[in-house]
């Protein structure tokens, strides 16, 4: 009970409807913090967003019906102050800023290996105070009398007079339309300034598409800065200089551009002084690479595994002229179970987003000799499936007496009288192979012996 208790005070729950699902977690990430369901969120503007949802269903609902989320909404809106009593904006119902910001169906997650489905988005950079929550629903975009564009639609009233069947239609409507809600995540965004008594100086940062840009990030573009003064005393005169990378200081006018386009890390020292005696000073770090990564495989570009062995990943080497690669991304499937030819793709990009050109690796599964080619390529299954394991000797009991089966697959007779069991009385020698009617039973009898607009939920 205590733990339920500390949970509701967290705001770590959700809601849902016709057991659609039974676990949810999601968290946002952010300049080395993160903020998780019900929680708060505090970053410094112009840091990259990073959303990890991870929920799962159960296979059955309380109503014995299969259940199956057809898509979840990350819904946004904007954290302003505080309204006054009494206001048009105090008594409004709903949030003018609130949208569905993504959109996520099945082609959008994964499975991990606890049975959560798992999804991961870059919302961008922060620019404004906002909440994000989610919403989910086992009901299409547009179904007759339950969604609109994936909208959820006023449930019809059920006005039947027989209590029975009146009951009856309503519980078969809510377990035909399900959704779930989660507590929000609020986000909390700091300028990037510097306060000094009664002097603030603040800089926006911007990359060439136009995007806020978070100070010490990497990046493969330009850099523009932008700084202004603010004074807390009227009729107050404030200059501010630039020193860039340790060169000479440098008048800077309030609010002009500067423009950092060259490789490396940099340092924009910003510093302001009043004519009350007032000093503040404002460190920018800009850090651009431009330089795609190099990546280089482990091993052979083309490798050849037996059917039943197991494929083993020698993976990739990467490296960065600035020294910030980030991991091998490696996506594909290889089936040794099943002879045929596989491709496995590596990926790699630096911190900055540079990418370096995909590499692939053939992986030929081919079957063992003697054996014949089985399957096909589907592109399923484990990179590292089982090790094998060695195939046992076969026994048969045959009048009492054995049969066993030799690993090359003969058929070893221990006694000549049991020629007559296999039709082979005109000559009885020590193997009988499997094109023989001895091996042909042996071989069926290993066979068998194998095994709101976005409101909260509605009634």
């Amino acid at each position: 009970m205590q733990a339920v208790l500390d949970g509701m005070r967290s705001g770590k729950s959700f809601s849902v409807f016709g057991d659609l699902i039974n676990a949810l977690d999601y968290t946002i990430a952010g300049g080395g913090s993160k903020g998780e369901m019900g929680g708060d969120l505090q970053v410094k503007e112009g840091e990259q967003l990073q959303l990890t949802i991870r929920f799962k269903s159960p296979l059955k609902n309380a109503n014995n019906d299969p259940v199956q989320v057809d898509h979840v909404d990350l819904i946004s809106g904007d954290v302003t102050g505080k309204t006054v009593p009494g206001t048009d904006a105090y008594n409004k119902d709903t949030n003018d800023s609130t949208k569905v910001l993504k959109r996520f169906t099945s082609q959008d997650w994964t499975t991990d290996a606890d049975g959560y489905n798992v999804i991961n988005y870059n919302v961008g950079a922060a620019s404004k105070n906002q909440y994000f929550r989610l919403r989910g629903t086992n009901l299409g975009l547009n179904v007759d009398g339950e969604t609109s564009n994936g909208e959820p639609l006023a449930d019809p009233k059920t006005d039947n007079e027989d209590n029975e069947t009146r009951f009856t239609e309503i519980n078969k409507r809510n377990f035909k339309d399900l959704w779930f809600y989660s507590n929000p995540i609020f986000v909390s965004v700091k300028p990037n300034c510097a306060d000094s008594n009664l002097l603030r100086l603040c800089g926006k940062l911007t990359t060439a598409d136009g995007e806020l840009y978070a100070p010490n990030a990497w990046t493969n573009q330009n850099v523009t800065t932008s700084v202004y003064a603010s004074v807390y005393v009227p009729d107050t005169t404030v200059s501010i200089n630039l020193t860039q990378d340790g060169n000479a200081s440098q008048p800077y006018v309030s609010k002009s551009d500067i423009m950092v386009s060259q490789e490396g890390q940099h340092t924009l020292l910003f510093q302001a002084s009043d004519t009350n005696g007032n000093m503040s000073s404002l460190p920018l770090k800009v850090n651009i690479d431009k330089t795609p990564p190099v990546m280089k495989l482990k091993g052979n570009t083309s490798v050849t595994v037996t059917a039943g062995d197991a494929y083993t990943e020698q993976g990739a080497d990467a490296t960065d002229t600035l020294g910030v690669a980030d991991k091998v991304i490696i996506t594909g499937t290889v089936d040794t179970k099943t002879v045929g030819t596989y491709t496995l793709h590596y990926n790699l990009r630096d911190l900055a987003g540079n990418a370096a050109p995909e590499i692939v690796r053939t992986v030929n599964v081919v079957a063992r000799d003697g054996e014949s080619n089985r399957g096909s390529n589907t592109g399923t299954g484990p990179i590292s499936p089982p090790a094998p394991t060695a195939a046992p000797a076969v026994e048969i009991n045959v009048d009492a007496k054995k049969v066993r089966r030799k690993p090359q697959r003969c058929i070893e007779i221990q006694d000549s009288s049991e020629c007559a069991a296999f039709g082979r009385q005109d000559s009885c020698r020590d193997f009988a192979c499997e094109s023989s009617s001895v091996g042909r039973k042996t071989a069926s009898t290993e066979s068998s012996n194998r095994v709101d607009q976005f409101g909260w939920p509605h009634f």
